[in-house]
């Protein structure tokens, strides 16, 4: 079916995609553009900051990022776990090595939408179901974002943050308590919409079938990412200190670094098509703490995270594959691809797992 523009021109669907990948691209070299010019208005600043590098906060910084990338695999796994009356799960060995492989893909062009494909599609071929898989990443990415949203607001209630409207830095209280809210109340009633939803928005339209998480199991999920969150975010501060050692005398701006980092990332995962959001990403976070840190300092420890993160993250998916082959796990080419309609469950089901 033909896309139609408001004035029933047709609209070709592929053509569709190229204008909102040419205008996601446009948004990048945007806020890459601004951050090279917010460098440019601050050159003094720049030119007479002084840097370095420890080896001991960067190291710290790397023990938690390890960390974040430890607990990020356990706690999808703790969802699956959650949904675990939808069938049995592959070894947690064999979901770590899922979980690495399709996290590295999000530096592919258009890596969001290739990193949650890919990771059914391996779940799938170990005898994961494929609405099972959906349904645990449906979960993980509403907790890592609303989880964002919350951190993010309750430091607009701390900071001041530089080019807010009038009416929004005189009433930061009242919206930061709102949106906070707000948030929750969409994470926790996400899927009444879904199970509720019309008819023809069904998701048994697609053979996926969905089975909402009680309030209970939803809320130990949010305190669980939220712990994920904290992690990345405090690695980055750490990293911080490493290049910007002045950081030290400054505890008060600890949580600032740790919820910049982390809106950064969630304004660069609007950014569906740039590669792990590089650019939005930094861009956002210098934003963020330009009012309270050199933008050299901001810039050169995202910088030096990102680079870390990608290092990591690929030895990490390396030695699973490795390990996985000395143990004679099933490789992912070797396994089957699963399908729901293949176990005969019925598309329709919409239950709660209480």
């Amino acid at each position: 079916m033909e896309a139609r523009l408001a004035l029933g021109v047709p609209l070709d669907r592929q053509l569709l995609k190229r204008l909102l990948r040419l205008l996601e691209g446009l948004a990048a070299l945007a806020v890459v553009g601004y951050l090279g010019w917010l460098i440019y208005q601050r050159w003094v600043e720049v030119r007479d900051i002084e840097l370095t590098f420890q080896l001991v906060p960067y190291l710290v910084g790397c023990i938690i990022l390890l960390m974040f990338n430890a607990l990020y695999s356990f706690s999808w796994q703790t969802t699956l776990r959650l949904m675990e009356r939808q069938g049995d799960l592959p070894s947690s060995l064999d979901l770590h090595r899922i979980f690495f492989l399709s996290f590295i893909t999000r530096y592919l062009p258009a890596g969001s939408v290739v990193n949650i494909g890919g990771r059914v599609e391996l779940f799938k071929r170990l005898g994961g179901r494929r609405s099972m898989g959906l349904q645990s990443i449906y979960y993980e990415q509403l907790s890592m974002i609303l989880g964002v949203a919350v951190l993010g607001l309750v430091g607009l209630h701390f900071y001041d943050v530089e080019g807010l409207p009038d009416w929004l830095a005189g009433n930061r209280d009242l919206v930061s308590l709102l949106l906070s809210a707000g948030a929750l109340a969409a994470y926790f009633g996400a899927d009444l919409l879904i199970v509720h939803a019309p008819a023809w928005m069904r998701l048994d339209r697609l053979k996926v079938i969905w089975r909402p998480l009680s309030f209970g199991r939803k809320t130990l999920l949010w305190f669980q990412f939220a712990i994920v969150n904290l992690a990345q975010g405090a690695a980055v501060y750490w990293m911080l200190r490493a290049v910007y050692p002045a950081m030290a005398d400054r505890p008060e701006l600890t949580y600032l670094v740790i919820s910049g980092y982390l809106v950064g990332r969630l304004v660069g995962q609007l950014a569906a098509f740039v590669p792990g959001g590089i650019g939005i990403r930094e861009g956002a976070f210098t934003f963020l703490l330009s009012p309270y840190v050199p933008v050299q300092a901001a810039v050169v420890s995202a910088s030096l995270f990102r680079l870390s993160s990608m290092v990591m993250e690929a030895a990490i998916a390396g030695s699973l594959v490795v390990i996985s082959r000395v143990l004679g796990h099933p490789t992912d080419e070797q396994t089957t691809p699963g399908s729901d309609s293949q176990r005969n469950e019925p598309a329709d089901e919409l239950t709660s797992a209480k």
